[in-house]
């Protein structure tokens, strides 16, 4: 029987089935097993650098669809689901060949599926980086819905590291941890999976520039979702940059620029600034002259306006 769900789901398989009992109490009983299937669906991620504590609420039973006549609305199932073939994950996020060993159960207007799928083997895709899977299981273990768990390992060498990435929870809630041998800190993980450098070597690359490892995390975040923006808005620009208090280390808000390059030598950029519990937008305006000669000019919403002529010299 071939089974498809447009933009998700293809899938092939064989089922032998047995329904008895009376109207008011029936079950279905038997064996599907899965000839071949793909599962081909992106996955949306909504993933940040900076991690966050998130508050999980408790979940309640999706109520039955009262759709289905009498006789099938009492219908109960309890179906196991074997393999033939490992079923193909393929999507943005990973492409896994995983094993079933599931069971079908609940309502006929309500199913439900407990039991793990093994993965077999495969690669998860972080970073731009291609992460060699070395263990992984999907588990089915929501009681009021169909929702896999995942808890998957893969590994990458990058230069003198071999990174490791664990991948875990479920499709709305994904968790990346990342570790590395030898250890570094998650800040230079995530820099050497980028850039293929650490924090401190991208620090002497700049000439020593003092980056705090807030602003290096927010250099990767925009680099990171950089590409994202731009073929979803047609933007060219996206920096974020983390103020501070004084010469300490606390933060003192945050400054978001976008711009669009509307010609070779012009360049129009909006910038958005929350500092001291106030919200700052200003608009600048460059163009270039010759390859080092740069004028710009600025106004902002406290009605200020100016610009400035910026010459770059080079020594080597």
């Amino acid at each position: 029987i071939p089974l498809k769900i447009p933009d998700t789901l293809d899938m092939l398989f064989d089922a032998e089935l047995q329904a008895r009992g009376i109207p008011e109490k029936s079950m279905i009983t038997g064996e599907v097993v899965v000839l071949e299937g793909s599962y081909y669906k992106d996955t949306d991620l909504n993933l940040s650098l900076i991690r966050e504590a998130v508050q999980k609420k408790r979940e309640t039973p999706t109520p039955p669809s009262k759709s289905l006549p009498p006789f099938l609305e009492n219908m109960d199932l309890d179906v196991s689901i074997k393999h033939r073939q490992p079923f193909l994950i393929d999507n943005n996020l990973a492409r896994l060949e995983v094993a079933p060993d599931l069971r079908l159960y609940g309502k006929l207007n309500h199913p439900l599926i407990s039991g793990r799928a093994e993965v077999k083997h495969g690669t998860i895709t972080y970073q731009k980086k291609t992460f060699e899977v070395k263990k992984g299981v999907i588990d089915f273990l929501n009681p009021y819905k169909i929702e896999p768990t995942f808890e998957t390992e893969g590994q990458v060498k990058i230069r003198d590291w071999l990174i490791s990435l664990v991948v875990s929870g479920t499709p709305d809630q994904l968790r990346f941890d990342l570790t590395s041998d030898p250890p570094q800190e998650h800040g230079d993980i995530l820099s050497i999976l980028l850039f293929d450098k650490t924090i401190g070597e991208l620090i002497e690359g700049e000439g020593g520039t003092s980056w705090s490892p807030a602003q290096m995390i927010a250099n990767i975040a925009a680099k990171t979702a950089g590409e994202s923006i731009r073929k979803t808005t047609g933007l060219d620009i996206l920096e974020v940059e983390l103020g501070k208090e004084g010469d300490g280390d606390a933060l003192n808000g945050v400054k978001l620029t976008l711009g669009k390059d509307l010609s070779r030598r012009m360049t129009i950029k909006y910038d958005i600034e929350s500092k001291d519990g106030e919200m700052l937008r200003q608009t600048v305006t460059d163009y270039k002259f010759l390859e080092n000669v740069l004028l710009s000019g600025f106004q902002d919403t406290r009605g200020r306006f100016g610009g400035e002529f910026q010459v770059r010299i080079e020594f080597r």
